[in-house]
């Protein structure tokens, strides 16, 4: 079983090349379990609504599998999936993160959110780059189900109101928010000390709301 090789598993709706792309990422942590089973749970609800808003989607639903697995937080390797995507760094780069490196690089997308999860959380909040519109929506959604988090966070960020910006880290956000056709950037923590079922339908809402604002 240690030697297993997990697929890389990429679920796309391309077939507007005039209208946006949104790419949805989860499971970098394998411990963060809530934002992969909401992917699977209502992917055929977000696919329909992609296509009857004639948004473009990509959607990388468990880039730890085998951390997932395990309930472990770094890869087979024993390397974080969300780390090390920018900058020169002495560091290893997680294979995942050069695999959906190379497959993003022809892509142009508008919108790029990678659904996390926090251990050590009861709150809701988010790290963002760019426009505040799709910010403010997600930050409305989250109150829907949680309380939004005020204060340090698990990285010893300072959290104002639910939400932290242009944070200067190797995060995939933070690559992803140099790209030139991206108009919005983020990271979201469900806090993983709530009900399964409410960090489930808010995962969900986030993406189905993301679309229809993107449309």
């Amino acid at each position: 079983m240690e030697k297993e090789k997990s697929p890389l598993l990429k679920l796309k709706l391309l077939k507007w090349p005039t209208r946006p792309l949104i790419i949805i990422m989860a499971g970098c942590h394998g411990e963060e379990i809530a934002p992969v089973l909401a992917l699977f749970k209502y992917y055929q609800e977000i696919y329909n609504q992609a296509l009857k808003s004639k948004i473009n989607l990509i959607i990388y639903p468990l880039v730890n599998p085998w951390g997932f697995a395990r309930k472990k937080r770094l890869n087979r390797k024993g390397l974080n999936c969300n780390k090390n995507w920018v900058h020169k760094t002495k560091s290893k780069v997680a294979v995942e993160i050069k695999a959906i490196k190379n497959d993003l690089k022809k892509v142009k997308p508008k919108i790029f959110i990678t659904l996390h999860e926090d251990k050590s959380a009861d709150k809701f909040y988010l790290y963002y780059y760019g426009q505040a519109k799709y910010k403010n929506l997600i930050l409305k959604i989250g109150t829907k189900f949680f309380n939004l988090l005020n204060g340090k966070n698990s990285d010893k960020y300072f959290i104002k109101n639910g939400n932290i910006s242009n944070v200067h880290d190797t995060s995939a956000e933070y690559y992803m928010s140099h790209k030139k056709s991206i108009a919005f950037s983020c990271c979201t923590e469900t806090p993983s000390k709530q009900l399964m079922r409410l960090r489930l339908k808010c995962n969900k809402e986030i993406i189905i709301n993301i679309i229809k604002l993107a449309a």
